[in-house]
């Protein structure tokens, strides 16, 4: 009713929510009912989440002005749109971020720079690394594709690992990587990180039937 107070449910409304006429009859609607709007309604027996998109007809319910609420599940859709959003935003074989993301990030870290420099004296800045596997060509090479594969996977774990959840690493293309590291107020700390990498890298690397390591080159430049 006029009241968000449910009058009826349908058998369709019962499977979707999880229960039955009888417990939702009189219960209020907590929720936004503009059509258009999209609320994930959490099953009561299975908790499995499906994702609804809301519309609202002015109608008439027993002499009283009421509103018929209609729910479209789109949970598929949902899912389908996240799923592409991710394969357009991450490297298909290591999972991290790609050039998309790396891009996008780097443009809200000068964004952040600078609105932060205008209210806060100290001395700060972010720090961009490109780096690059040492004769990754000859692991291909040698043990074939697959196992430069996890070799690729194995490298980007470990850089992950090493930086800040804050940071950003990306995987730019074939055994390139490129870092941002923000809020940076020491060129030492740079140093320190440089020396983390090299560190995770060069560390021996389990493939299938061997052990190898390798070697990384870095560029570094920091901003401003």
């Amino acid at each position: 009713d006029k009241d968000q107070v449910i009058q009826y449910v349908n058998p369709t409304g019962e499977a979707l929510i999880g229960k039955t006429k009888e417990e939702l009859v009189g219960t209020k609607i907590k929720f936004s009912t503009r059509t258009g709007s999209v609320v994930d309604f959490p099953h009561a027996e299975t908790e499995q989440v499906t994702t609804v998109q809301l519309f609202t007809l002015g109608i008439d319910w027993n002499g009283a002005p009421s509103r018929l609420l209609s729910l479209r599940d789109i949970t598929e859709k949902v899912e389908l749109e996240k799923r592409l959003s991710y394969i357009a935003t991450h490297d298909h074989l290591t999972g991290i971020p790609n050039r998309t993301i790396f891009e996008d990030r780097l443009k809200l870290a000068i964004e952040r720079y600078f609105r932060y420099s205008e209210i806060d004296n100290d001395d700060f800045f972010f720090s961009i690394i490109l780096l690059d596997l040492d004769d990754f060509k000859t692991i291909n090479d040698t043990y074939g594709y697959p196992q430069g594969d996890k070799l690729l996977i194995e490298c980007a774990n470990r850089l992950v690992d090493t930086m800040r959840d804050s940071d950003t690493v990306a995987r730019f293309s074939g055994d390139e990587f490129m870092i941002i590291v923000e809020n940076i107020t020491r060129f030492a700390d740079v140093e320190q990180l440089i020396q983390r990498i090299n560190s995770a890298i060069k560390a021996p690397i389990k493939l299938d039937e061997t052990t190898v390591e390798i070697t990384t080159s870095m560029g570094v430049s920091c901003y401003p």
